[in-house]
């Protein structure tokens, strides 16, 4: 029952639908919404009611955009859901448009843009699965038509509409103003208006004036020129790269001259200096077709004298060093000479330039610096530009270093249980400052080390091995300039007290100093400063670490006695040292036999006793 209810209804909507499909596809007139919305399927315009109209069919997703066939209309199809018909031609009418989608369809008249299928049940607008239109064409009726059998007037263009119609030329007899028409004075020189005059032209031959009549024309001035040759610039091979030229212009006026592509102006009464490839230069007067001036390639050599002199600091050796100039050719550098210089020599080269402002840029290096601890060349690098000119100075410095230990003790004899003292200071003999200086002191086998000190606290000592013989090794705070003396430094020692007599107590120290050289990289030595203090069982200074000087004093000795000691007081340093000999041992004889001595000694003894009690009674009151 309630199947038959369900039917009964939709065919009641259906009916209602297709009438309403039927009254707006049969009557444009009778539209009264746009669009329509149809619930199931139409797919040619005989199903909508235009049996009789023309119909676009586009399938799934509406086709493609483009103009539809008979160039009707044009489609733009827009993500398979949008239709837009436009450029609609002239005679086309149009009865519907239906857009399916989904399980509707809708109905346009008029078509509008962006015609779409009914929305679905989401409420989006679903692909098109097909459309059409259905439309009407009658083509309109031209204005004109070149048809004879038509009744439509014919299609007449005037002269004036399009000129080029062949009935339409006109003859140069005609119009003989029109452009093809004129004569060109070289088909017709004869014309009034081809006459040249010459002020047009005065080169004609007629119009030619001679210098007597007119002398100040370009055509009579006689300039002057010189061209001289300068220098040449040759490469490191002594091959040609350039030759330089002074050109001269000793006229009242300005002129510009050319040569080999190059030009230059030259104010009067002045000079250029130019360039050219060579051999040779050929100069002309720019706007003078005379003379031509001309010179040979240069005899010289664009060069600059410079003078090396070495200055050697710290010897008086007589040594020779080797110098060596290279040019830069980019990107490397090409030996140009080698040559050997000893101390106070001056050697005097010339040296290629550029002849100009560019210049060529030298290295200057020393090779061989001999056996010199520090070596310098300055300036290190040079540019030389130009011909001639001053000098150019450069002083090569090779710098010695050097260091003298100079120590002295206090006493030539000692007794066992003595104390000697032994004093250092070392001198800077070289030509450069010396840091880092250590002095080491390997005592004597049969002496102990009591105490030491530095003048002005300007360093520390410190006994490295504590085992006899003792190593005391001081390091000295400040840097040791040229010329300049260390504090000094004090060592006092003990003699054993079983030393046995005549036992010679010798002694020898040693400095070393490290030099300071301002082209030695920072820390380069560092290895050799930090390994240079050692036990040593003899001081020696071989090997001399890298970058230092050695030098050990002279070797000072005392001699163990019994009955004397000598010292020798050595002052502040200059002058003839004193001596004084104490008296040790055996009392000076006196007569008396050293057994008489016994009691009288008890004697003084016992007095001094009683005395010492009697002074420590309190006084009475």
């Amino acid at each position: 029952m309630k199947a038959r209810v369900w039917a009964a209804w939709a065919a009641m909507v259906a009916g209602l639908m297709l009438a309403l499909s039927g009254l707006m596809v049969g009557n444009a007139s009778a539209i009264v919404a746009n669009p329509v919305t149809v619930e199931g399927n139409v797919d040619s315009c005989a199903q909508a009611g235009y049996p009789n109209a023309t119909m676009y069919y586009a399938g799934a997703g509406g086709g493609a955009s483009g103009q539809v066939p008979g160039g009707y209309f044009t489609v733009t199809i827009t993500t398979s859901q949008y239709v837009t018909i436009s450029n609609v031609a002239d005679g086309v009418t149009f009865y519907v448009v239906i857009v399916k989608g989904g399980s509707a369809y809708n109905i346009y008249n008029p078509p509008v843009a962006n015609m779409v299928s009914p929305l679905n049940n989401g409420g989006n607008v679903p692909a098109i699965s097909h459309w059409f239109a259905c439309f009407d064409y009658d083509p309109p009726e031209p204005e004109c038509d070149d048809d004879p059998t038509t009744d439509i007037p014919p299609c007449v263009v005037t002269c004036e509409e399009d000129p080029t119609q062949p009935e339409c030329e006109v003859s140069c007899d005609e119009d003989p103003t029109q452009p093809e028409c004129e004569v060109s004075c070289d088909e017709d020189p004869t014309q009034p208006e081809c006459e040249v005059t010459c002020e047009d032209d005065p080169t004609q031959p007629e119009c030619e004036v001679s210098c007597e009549e007119e002398p100040d024309q370009d055509k009579c001035w006689q300039p002057e020129l010189t061209v001289a040759p300068y220098c040449k610039v040759v490469d490191t091979d002594g091959n040609t790269i350039k030759e330089w030229f002074d050109i001269t212009n000793p006229n009242d006026d300005t002129i510009e001259v050319e040569w080999a592509g190059d030009s230059t102006e030259i104010n009067a009464a002045s000079s250029a200096r130019v360039s050219a490839a060579g051999p040779g230069i050929e100069v002309e007067i720019v706007g003078y077709d005379g003379d031509t001036w001309t010179s040979g390639s240069p005899d010289d050599v664009c060069s600059r004298t410079v003078e090396f002199t070495k200055d050697v600091e710290g010897t008086t050796g007589d040594e020779e060093y080797t110098i060596t100039v290279s040019r830069l050719v980019p990107p490397n550098y090409v030996v140009e000479e080698t040559f050997q210089i000893s101390n106070g020599e001056t050697v005097t080269l010339d040296l290629p330039s550029t002849g100009d402002g560019t210049g060529f840029t030298y290295k200057i290096e020393e090779t061989d610096p001999g056996t010199a601890n520090a070596h310098s060349v300055t300036p290190g690098e040079i540019t030389l530009t130009g011909h001639l000119g001053e000098t150019v100075s450069v002083v090569i410095v090779n710098s010695y270093a050097a260091i003298e230990l100079d120590k002295q003790v206090s006493a030539t004899s000692v007794q066992g249980g003595d104390e000697l003292t032994y004093t250092l200071q070392a001198h800077n003999t070289g030509a450069l400052a010396l840091e880092d200086v250590e002095i080491s002191d390997l005592l004597p086998a049969d002496v102990m080390l009591a105490s030491w000190e530095i003048e002005d606290d300007a360093g520390t000592c410190n006994l490295v091995d504590a085992n006899q013989p003792q190593l005391v090794v001081c390091e000295m705070d400040d840097v040791l300039p040229v010329d300049g003396f260390t504090k000094t430094i004090t060592l006092t020692v003990t003699v054993d007290a079983d030393v046995a007599i005549d036992t010679i107590l010798l002694n020898q120290a040693k400095v070393v100093g490290f030099y300071i050289d301002p082209q030695q990289q920072e820390g380069s030595l560092d290895a050799a400063r930090a390994n240079r203090t050692q036990a040593e069982e003899a001081l020696s200074c071989l090997p001399v670490p890298d970058g230092a000087v050695c030098d050990l004093s002279a070797k000072v000795g005392s001699t163990v006695t019994g009955d004397t000691t000598t010292t020798t007081d050595q002052g502040s340093g200059a002058g003839t040292p004193t001596t004084t000999t104490i008296v040790r041992g055996n009392l000076p004889e006196t007569g008396a036999s050293s057994g008489s001595l016994v009691p009288f000694g008890l004697l003084v003894f016992g007095m001094g006793v009683l005395t010492l009690l009697l002074s420590r009674r309190p006084a009475r009151r």
